[in-house]
Formats: structure tokens, C-alpha cells, sequence
């Protein structure tokens, strides 16, 4: 909802897991992945195949990183099968890819230890991120240049 100074985002108290072709939004989909993860129930991103030729290989790079956690993320043909767990920090490497890089920073408001490596790709698409991401949540990310 818009405001006077602002957006005020709002929802249901528990996520649910979703089944969703995410071919006309592709950019969205590294941060559903992390998004998906603190979800209740699994959740299915189809017709996204290629995102094997971005900035990284979103496909494998992505569910690779996250496996780290401990997360449950299975590359399929055309997208993901994610489903939720229990996760556990650890250091991840953005790859260079600013969009991984900030799917990162959401999960790590429910995942303490979570340490990015090469947090700089950021300025891609957004070269104040890191200032705004811990103004707007507090967030003491760690991240490693």
C-alpha cells in the first residue's frame, strides 16, 4: 500500500510454498529461491531454464551456494524444487552476480553466520544496497570484499 512517505508491505504471517512460472519476472527469481526456503511446504519455479545464461549460471551457481546452508534446492531442467529446512550459516560467493549477492542478503535475516564473498557486484544494479539493506533491517550482514 502506498503512503504519504513510503510503501507499506504487508502479508499473510506464514509463507506457503508456491508452484509458478517465473519466465516473465527471471531477475525475481534468486530472491524467491531465498524467499522459498523460509517458507511452509515446497515450492516449484518452472520455465526459467535460461537463467543458465546470466551474469552466472543462476541455475546451478545458485542451488550450489545455498547447499552450504543445508538448503534444499534441486536444479531441474527448467527451474527449481525447494524445500524448506533447517539452514545454518556459512560463507557463500556471489559469483560476481549482483542478483545472487542480494537473494543472499534476504535469507541471511533468517539465517545467523551468513557471510557473502564478493558483495561489490552489487553496484551493478543498485550501488548503495549495502548502506540501504542495513538501514532499512538492521542487519549486521557480514560480507567479505
Amino acid at each position: 500500500m502506498e503512503e504519504k512517505n513510503g510503501v507499506v508491505v504487508s502479508g499473510p504471517r506464514t509463507l506457503r510454498g508456491v508452484d509458478v512460472d517465473m519466465n516473465a519476472m527471471p531477475d525475481m527469481v534468486p530472491g524467491l529461491v531465498s524467499v522459498a526456503l523460509c517458507a511452509e511446504g515446497s515450492t516449484r519455479i518452472r520455465n526459467v531454464a535460461h537463467l543458465r545464461g546470466k551474469e552466472s549460471n543462476r541455475l546451478d551457481t545458485l542451488a550450489d551456494e545455498l547447499h552450504k546452508l543445508g538448503a534444499d534446492v534441486r536444479v531441474q531442467p527448467d527451474g527449481f524444487m525447494i524445500q524448506p529446512g533447517p539452514l545454518h550459516g556459512g560463507t557463500v560467493s556471489s559469483h560476481d552476480d549482483h542478483r545472487l549477492a542480494m537473494s543472499f542478503a534476504i535469507l541471511s535475516l533468517k539465517v545467523p553466520g551468513l557471510v557473502i564473498e564478493k558483495p561489490e557486484c552489487v553496484t551493478k544494479s543498485f550501488p548503495k544496497f549495502w548502506e540501504t539493506f542495513g538501514a532499512l533491517t538492521g542487519s549486521t550482514l557480514t560480507v567479505q570484499s
